[in-house]
């Protein structure tokens, strides 16, 4: 039985590429979590004057 990948995966083939993709998914991860940090550095600072 042959397993037949769609050509979205099928890219993930090749190490280089794979390893690249892997590397920017987490880069990306650790950017939403720096701005997360930023919004509640933000509001922890301001206090309950944040709404304002």
């Amino acid at each position: 039985m042959t397993l037949h990948l769609s050509p979205l995966l099928r890219c993930l083939g090749n190490r280089a590429f794979a390893r690249l993709y892997a590397a920017q998914t987490i880069n990306l991860i650790g950017d939403a979590f720096t701005w997360l940090g930023l919004g509640l550095l933000a509001f922890e600072l301001a206090g309950e004057n944040s709404g304002l």
